[in-house]
């Protein structure tokens, strides 16, 4: 159940299958109407008016919530729920007409758009006529098309719950996650939004020359600010296997044991290991700093052809291929 403008969540229910002997179970209501009637119930005695799709919407569960919660209702119906009146049901009508009966308490109203469309109301009921535009094939434009105002509030009023729908849908990026977790990250979702509500209520998300906070840059902010300062403990490199530093460091003998090549197969997008590893170390030990500040990780199509590790060719300390095979920690 969401709040009718902003889609703000202020009840809601998971629903687990049946329950045997279920105490707020409502037998003229049904599963539905018992639903809704609990959804109400924090509201009951305010006169809110509840906005329901034709799923939910019944005679007896408009009457139900007059009489026992004093909560009024709008909705639209199906013909074949118990108590429609069937004299209302009708083929065919046109455009912009309407008809209603009315019970005392409940009033059932039809009016034709393209089609004749059903509605269950105890409020709105003895208000003028209202107009909805409307496209005309004839004249190529919207023109005014007369409606009871049931039709008017109900097109107001009964998008909260969608609106929450498009703000809150989960992105799947992993299909294996089960749905005990998909639900509590709803949860989650759910709550962001309706503090993202709340923010916008004390201080507007939209103002003159400023960039709209939209709700995913809330979402972005509110995990920015929960990490904060925390960074990943530093953990100690792990060290190269003896043989690898052995192998690598192995240069002696009249004949060199590593030459830079170029392989047949080389791209420009291998990265150097030295400087990618240097990298990596400025990470870990400075994680405040600027990307600007840490070294560079360099690109090259050479590597050791002994090795087979793709290295930068320099000049002085920038020789990484020369580190690599003279240091153990060529990181340094």
């Amino acid at each position: 159940m969401c709040e009718s403008s902003s889609g703000y969540i202020v009840n809601a229910e998971v629903y687990t299958g049946k329950v045997d002997d279920d105490p707020s179970y409502i037998r003229n209501l049904g599963v539905t109407g018992s639903l809704v009637v609990r959804l109400c119930k924090p509201f009951e005695g305010q006169y809110h008016c509840v906005f329901t799709d034709r799923f939910y919407t019944s005679v007896t569960l408009a009457e139900y919530l007059l009489d026992n919660h004093a909560t009024v209702m709008v909705g639209t119906a199906l013909t074949n729920r118990k108590l429609f009146p069937a004299s209302l049901v009708k083929k065919k009508m046109d455009r912009g007409t309407s008809e209603m009966l009315f019970n005392g308490k409940v009033a059932t109203v039809v009016w034709c758009d393209k089609k004749p469309i059903y509605f269950v109301a105890t409020k709105y009921v003895s208000d003028d006529l209202q107009s909805v535009l409307r496209y005309n094939p004839q004249e190529h434009k919207r023109v005014p098309v007369p409606c009871p105002a049931v039709v008017k509030a109900y097109n107001e009023f009964m998008g909260g719950t969608d609106k929450n729908d498009q703000l809150t849908k989960l992105h799947r990026c992993r299909r294996h996650y089960k749905w005990p977790r998909r639900l509590v990250v709803k949860f989650f979702v759910w709550s962001l939004y309706n503090a993202y509500v709340l923010q916008n209520h004390y201080h507007p998300h939209r103002q003159p020359g400023k960039r709209d906070v939209t709700f995913h840059a809330f979402v972005s902010d509110v995990c920015h600010a929960l990490v904060g300062a925390f960074r990943r403990a530093q953990e100690p490199m792990s060290r190269r296997s003896s043989q690898i530093d052995e192998a690598r460091l192995v240069n002696a003998g009249s004949v060199p044991q590593h030459l830079p090549e170029r392989p047949a197969n080389a791209t420009t997008n291998n990265r150097c290991v030295v400087c990618s590893q240097k990298y990596n170390q400025a990470r870990r030990t400075s994680a405040g700093a600027k990307n600007s500040d840490w070294p560079k990780r360099t690109k090259t199509v050479y590597w050791c052809k002994s090795c087979q590790v793709f290295l930068c060719i320099g000049t002085g300390t920038d020789n990484c291929f020369e580190a690599y095979h003279t240091k153990v920690q060529f990181w340094r």
